[in-house]
């Protein structure tokens, strides 16, 4: 999206097609408008300290991220870049915003962190059970020794003399 505006009151005076489409708004309801025309006062406030900025500086600025409400799409997520378009005196004419939707992108890394932290939650899990499995077979086989044992002793204990003899040959071992 591409947006020209006057320096003096903040009006918008120029809007490409992509602005139209993004924001909602066409160009014959826009221009001659200001940001408090258009968006909710905390954005325009926003857009209007920013715009001043700007112009203050006599530099490009750029914003990294800034929400925007459209008419028709919700609030959508900018980059935007902003810089004084000076007269022959080099004082400021206009401003002229250059602003790119990041919504999509901002979504997708979104998504790409919730699923980073569910393959590590599953990854520890895994780890878990992994972890638990091993402990439980070790401990199976230390239970079947003590039970083998057990039942050893008792055959020995109830007078079997032929389990007695491998009882204490299992006990010696």
């Amino acid at each position: 999206m591409v947006v020209v505006k006057d320096a003096e009151d903040l009006r918008f005076i120029f809007g490409n097609h992509a602005g139209d489409e993004l924001t909602g708004y066409p160009r014959s309801e826009t221009l001659g408008k200001t940001d408090f025309d258009l968006f909710p006062q905390d954005q325009a406030e926003a857009f209007v300290a920013f715009d001043r900025e700007v112009l203050a500086s006599g530099e490009l600025r750029a914003i990294p991220e800034e929400s925007i409400s459209t008419r028709y799409r919700g609030t959508r997520t900018l980059r935007t870049l902003k810089m004084p378009v000076l007269d022959e005196a080099g004082r400021p004419r206009y401003l002229l915003a250059m602003s790119e939707d990041i919504t999509e992108h901002k979504q997708a890394e979104a998504d790409l962190q919730a699923s980073e932290a569910q393959l590590r939650q599953a990854l520890k899990m895994e780890a878990i059970g992994g972890l638990t499995g091993g402990l439980a077979h070790d401990f199976n086989n230390l239970l079947s020794v003590i039970i083998g044992n057990l039942d050893l002793l008792r055959e020995r204990l109830t007078g079997d003399a032929e389990s007695n003899d491998l009882a204490g040959q299992a006990l010696s071992a």
